[in-house]
């Protein structure tokens, strides 16, 4: 087996007097794109060394590795995946030693990203049309005809479109980091310097992905109340953001939002090598996402957020719902909820419980589809009896007995559907047999469903509203329950209006 050489291409010793070419420079270079040669001819090791010796693309060189036969590709890929592009025989120990790697690259270890440019001296033996149909690789090129500037066009487009896979590779993966933010960050409740330093940390995670393992940052954040005092603040540097040229700095992102409750956020970032457009972007989805967090980790006292299992599934049911409708529909449920609990005559200990448990009655649509649930106008036979589901499908979702508050969330869960007369779902209780708290449920979701715009219906004034339910008192509602709910319209005009739709 010959040696591995990992040199950049600037420094391979050749025989002879290399051309003079100007010296790039940058302050702050970027690691090199990685290029793999496989190739059992030492000569076309060299050639090719030589011809990309001085090659920079995206302020970025190159680093040049070599392997000689098709099973040394495989071997030295399986430990090196980031590699972006490979440069590979097609004749090597055998006559289909290239075909047979670059299936296994795709196959075996399942490397998508790695773009493929196929060299061949003995095109008879592997012709473009029998490779270019049935194997996936990226280029075909013959050596005879693969003169120096098109190598290097060739290099060039490849990494060209390695980039953008990194690019969609990095914003996926960052949808996918924002959508599971809440189970890190809702931790602690009670410590809110505790959720700035998570919310920094996770910023960090986020924009020292591949390739900026390497880069300078400096990111703070803070969060005031809504009387404009400071709830916490907090700042950290990656390695010191100094050089010689001002000019260098990424200028500051500065981005500011407001949460529903009329808290204000502000994440300020400042990074060399300076942010992309997608990465600011991303920040932007993360800003607003950790808006709604801080809202129900603060007016919920969510113990029941700290679940992790909860905390995904309440931050996926988030992601996959209109979002002025769910976090505004949440917040306010919750709060019906709690205010009817004490007007029935419920503990405060109970009334709380229902106002974290209640915000989570409808989990169980996460496994309906979004077409149903979104459909303007009536649901027809078969779609009726798929959302019908999603009150069993949330009670298996949080039932569980050693823990009385997700009791709590799967009765309600599971209740709010069913009615007085018998006539309601899953499963088809009446009267006091219906636990009160899947009662009182059913009276917030019901009125804050009618007072708002919905797919299929327009908003309700409260007045008429109020009217609807107790026309419905003792046919779908409990009827003492609503005698108690319509007690204090003032109250249900300000919670009604603490958190608005917009």
């Amino acid at each position: 087996m010959r040696q591995n050489f990992p040199e950049t291409a600037a420094d391979i010793s050749l025989s002879f007097e290399p051309e003079k070419t100007a010296s790039v420079s940058y302050p702050h270079p970027l690691p090199p794109w990685e290029v793999l040669i496989a190739d059992d001819d030492p000569e076309v090791h060299r050639v090719t060394r030589l011809v990309l010796r001085d090659f920079h693309f995206d302020n970025r060189s190159l680093l040049l590795h070599s392997v000689y036969s098709g099973s040394e590709t495989i071997r030295f890929l399986r430990h090196h995946p980031d590699i972006a592009v490979l440069l590979l025989d097609a004749v090597m120990e055998n006559d289909e030693a290239g075909l047979i790697a670059a299936n296994r690259i795709r196959k075996e270890l399942k490397n998508q990203n790695i773009r493929i440019i196929f060299r061949t001296g003995q095109a008879g033996k592997a012709p473009e049309s029998l490779v270019v149909d049935q194997y996936d690789i990226n280029d075909y090129r013959e050596k005879a005809e693969l003169s120096a500037q098109k190598l290097r066009s060739a290099i060039t487009t490849s990494l060209r479109n390695f980039r953008e896979l990194q690019s969609a590779h990095r914003e996926k993966d960052a949808l996918r980091h924002i959508l599971s933010t809440t189970s890190p960050v809702i931790t602690d409740p009670y410590n809110p310097s505790f959720f700035a330093c998570t919310v920094r940390d996770q910023v960090q995670r986020l924009l020292l992905a591949q390739p900026f393992q390497s880069r300078k940052l400096t990111v703070s954040f803070s969060v005031k109340d809504k009387a404009g005092q400071l709830l916490c603040t907090t700042h950290r540097t990656k390695d010191k953001l100094t050089t010689p040229s001002a000019s260098s700095f990424s200028p500051n992102l500065l981005l500011w939002t407001e949460s529903m409750g009329k808290r204000s956020l502000e994440l300020s970032v400042c990074a060399l090598p300076e942010l992309s457009m997608e990465e600011k972007t991303m920040l932007d989805i993360f800003i607003g996402h950790i808006a709604d967090v801080l809202d129900k980790m603060l007016d919920h006292q969510p113990d029941i957020l700290m679940e992790t299992r909860f905390s995904r599934l309440l931050t996926h049911a988030l992601s996959n719902s209109p979002r002025k409708e769910s976090a505004g529909h949440l917040h306010r449920v919750g709060a019906f909820c709690h205010y009817l609990a004490l007007k029935a005559g419920l503990e405060q200990k109970t009334a709380e419980e229902l106002k974290r448990a209640a915000p989570l009655h409808d989990i169980g649509k996460l496994a309906i589809p979004q077409a149903i649930l979104n459909k303007r106008g009536p649901l027809n036979a078969e779609e009726q009896a798929i959302i019908r589901t999603h009150p069993d499908i949330g009670f298996e979702l949080l039932h569980d007995e050693s823990r009385p508050d997700l009791q709590t969330a799967a009765i309600v869960a599971r209740e709010h559907h069913e009615r007085w007369d018998g006539a309601g779902y899953p499963l088809g209780i009446a009267g006091e047999k219906i636990n009160i708290l899947g009662r009182i449920t059913a009276i917030g979701d019901v009125f804050d469903a009618l007072t708002h715009d919905r797919s299929y219906k327009k908003a309700w004034p409260l007045p008429k509203a109020l009217e609807f339910l107790k026309k419905k008192a003792g046919s779908i509602f409990d009827p003492r329950l609503v005698s108690c709910f319509i007690q204090d319209t003032d109250s249900l005009a300000r919670i009604h209006a603490q958190w608005p739709d917009t």
